[in-house]
């Protein structure tokens, strides 16, 4: 399994990977994790780290970020 598929079956789990310090992998929440989850993460660390920083560096490069939010005010009334 490559590291691309293994960050989208986790998305679709509803567990967020991210990059962190020390060459670690943040995992929100970390509750949904099986143990077999947890294995695979092991096994395939220092790939699914490698797409993840790949993936944040292809969103800063090419200008991919969020939309704006837009509020509006509440009209007031009178």
């Amino acid at each position: 399994m490559d590291a691309a598929t293994i960050i989208r079956d986790f998305t679709a789990k509803g567990v967020q990977l991210a990059p962190a310090d020390h060459s670690t992998i943040s995992i929100t929440p970390r509750s949904r994790l099986t143990d077999a989850d947890r294995d695979l993460l092991r096994k395939h660390k220092a790939d699914v780290l490698a797409e993840l920083h790949n993936m944040n560096m292809m969103n800063i490069d090419s200008g991919h970020l969020p939309p704006a939010r837009i509020v509006r005010k509440p009209r007031s009334c009178s």
